[in-house]
């Protein structure tokens, strides 16, 4: 995905201030213990040369309303802070990433464990419909809910019945009519949903003959993503929904095609990386295609070490792997930096796309690789 939302962040004036501060809210004590990790990320930037004013404002955020870059499906465990130039510049909100707490002052945002998490995130359009309309929810590439609709038709004679009369097929046909009418007027809401989040994956669910009618109507661009699922429907619990099983079956529709998204890439990596200026593999490659702006799509697998030292100049294509073949670039300002951070600016900065390699996809040396623009 690009990641073009954090553009602003690394072209600040740094350094920056990074925080990962754990804020579920399950436990009785809860708040009692955000409080002891503010306290701890205040003290922490203390010890690393930040100023005062990094720590008190992520304090004050804690106790504010999640930033508008956050996720927005309350399943949020985490919050990731970048504090700079005596402002916040990002926060948002993601799963708990794991036990580690990382308290960064950097001359780069150090955002590898945020990216990790939203790297592979697919935009979707969730649809579960009956005969008379149909429930809809749009998440962006960055897993947020970014627009709930339902859209209800005429409800006027929808349930078939037998009628003995001479009026029978005249009544059948008036209910066939309204259902496609319907149809219609989800499909139009569908289509516009799947536009807005460019979605790779259209999920509908619910009534089947309703499915069938809402497909014949869909775009040729929503119908080239669409899939079926068998659980749930409209009315959630309070019909009777097994809404658990209905969440999981999405989730697993999701989470192939983001990994199928992936393996395609892999699989172009593979048949490029023998070509000359099509693929780079390995740390020091990668940062040398990075300084001349080559970057395609950048490939980071489990095994990278985004800890590792690099260095850094003032623009984002000014990285290497020594001092030495830093000021060959020309860079007046040299200092050190995460590899992972840098490289990531390098990426977001020339709007390059970013993935992550789960081990059973494949294997890069070093853990990182890219795809070449030329």
């Amino acid at each position: 995905m690009r990641l073009s939302h954090l553009r602003p962040v690394f072209e600040s004036a740094g350094p920056f201030a990074t925080a990962y501060v754990r804020t579920s809210r399950a436990t009785a004590t809860a708040v009692r213990e955000i409080d002891l990790r503010a306290r701890h990320v205040r003290d922490q930037l203390a010890q690393a040369g930040a100023p005062s004013e990094a720590g008190q404002a992520i304090t004050e955020a804690l106790a504010a309303p999640v930033g508008t870059t956050g996720l927005a499906d309350g399943g949020a465990e985490e919050r990731v802070f970048v504090w700079g130039g005596g402002s916040m510049l990002f926060d948002a909100m993601l799963p708990e990433t794991g036990d580690e707490v990382i308290v960064a002052w950097e001359p780069v945002p150090r955002l590898m464990t945020y990216v990790r998490t939203v790297a592979n995130t697919v935009p979707h359009v969730v649809a579960v419909v009956n005969r008379v309309g149909g429930d809809l929810v749009a998440f962006d590439a960055l897993g947020r809910v970014c627009e709930v609709e339902s859209v209800d038709g005429e409800t006027w004679h929808l349930r078939k019945v037998k009628v003995g009369d001479w009026a029978h097929l005249r009544y059948l046909h008036h209910v066939e009519e309204r259902w496609k009418a319907n149809a219609k007027d989800v499909a139009a809401a569908v289509d516009r949903l799947v536009e807005e989040v460019s979605a790779q994956r259209l999920v509908l669910a619910g009534d089947v003959r309703a499915r069938e009618k809402l497909r014949d109507e869909l775009s040729a661009r929503s119908a080239s993503v669409v899939t079926e699922i068998d659980s749930g429907g409209r009315g959630g619990q309070s019909s009777g929904i097994d809404e658990d099983a209905f969440d999981s079956a999405v989730n697993d529709e999701i989470a192939e095609t983001a990994r199928h998204s992936v393996e395609q890439t892999y699989a172009r990596f593979e048949q490029w990386k023998g070509k000359r200026g099509a693929a780079a593999e390995g740390t020091s490659d990668v940062l040398r295609a990075a300084s001349q702006g080559q970057l395609d799509t950048l490939l980071i697998g489990e095994e990278f070490d985004a800890d590792a030292q690099a260095w850094i100049g003032s623009r984002p294509t000014q990285l290497a792997s020594t001092k030495a073949d830093l000021k060959t670039l020309g860079a007046d300002l040299v200092v050190p930096a995460p590899v992972g951070s840098a490289l990531l600016r390098a990426a977001v900065c020339t709007d390059a796309e970013v993935l992550t390699l789960p081990g059973d996809v494949g294997h890069l040396r070093d853990g990182i690789g890219a795809l070449l623009r030329y």
